[in-house]
């Protein structure tokens, strides 16, 4: 399920735009159009991060609407969490305890509170930038992590064999540190240099990851280790190599990026 929700003039009735798996189309109503982050999207983004399925986006994409209780009274929990200056963990349990007192079950983690609360402020951010007209779309049901990982890193090894710096420059935060053989590299701009010498001075170049494994996942960092491969000209002969890896990533406005490689032979 795909939903679009635009950013309309102010003042005028907000909707968003639903599109099924099952292929129906629907045009749900909202409240009034405006620069704050609308209350449907506040939803997608707290049942998305939660991994909660019986909310209001889970019960859309099945065919059935309606109000999950549980899910409402989290949403407000990771709203009102958002809100304050980098809450610590006990004023989330003080919340929570507060939001969640008609809960059989009012325990939460407050690491997973404050995650869903920093991807809440992403996508405020990225609405309040929006131009009347522009929109954003989100896609429901959201793939676990992992799997959103390796579509990450299956995208940066495309990248990387498309040979074009550009497309692999915004991949890589603007705080990375890359340790190659040949040396270590600080910054985006350092690193993209770097790779560029290695586009220039191997032509053909065919690079592979193999073994891909998660040392670790959260909704914030991730750590991999994996084996890879190259081939390619050098100064006109044929040459190989390879070694092992080790990456770490970061969700950066949304996104993924590398925040450091670790590349050895």
């Amino acid at each position: 399920m795909r939903v679009t929700f635009p950013r309309l003039p102010d003042h005028q009735r907000a909707y968003s735009l639903v599109e099924r798996d099952d292929g129906v189309v629907q045009k749900l109503n909202g409240g009034v159009a405006g620069p704050g982050l609308p209350p449907d999207i506040v939803h997608l983004v707290v049942e998305r991060e939660l991994h909660i399925r019986d909310g209001i986006w889970g019960g859309i994409a099945e065919g059935v609407v309606f109000s999950s209780m549980r899910a409402e009274l989290l949403a407000d929990l990771v709203a009102t969490t958002a809100a304050l200056d980098d809450p610590t963990p006990s004023q989330i349990r003080e919340l929570a305890a507060i939001k969640l007192a008609v809960l059989p079950d009012a325990e939460v983690d407050p690491a997973v509170i404050a995650a869903a609360a920093r991807a809440l402020q992403v996508e405020a951010a990225r609405w309040a930038r929006l131009r009347v007209g522009e929109h954003l779309d989100y896609d429901w049901p959201v793939r676990d992590t992992e799997t959103t990982l390796t579509e990450f890193m299956r995208g940066y090894e495309r990248a990387t064999n498309s040979h074009d710096i550009e497309l692999v420059s915004p991949l890589i935060a603007a705080d990375a540190t890359y340790w190659f053989t040949d040396g270590s590299y600080q910054g985006r701009e350092a690193v993209a240099r770097a790779i560029e010498a290695t586009f220039a001075s191997i032509q053909d170049e065919v690079y592979r990851i193999s073994d891909l494994e998660w040392i670790t996942c959260s909704h914030e960092q991730a750590v991999c280790r994996y084996r890879f491969a190259w081939t390619g000209r050098v100064a006109g002969e044929r040459r190989s190599g390879a070694g092992r890896g080790t990456n770490v990533i970061v969700r950066r406005d949304g996104g993924w990026q590398m925040l450091h490689e670790h590349l050895s032979t």
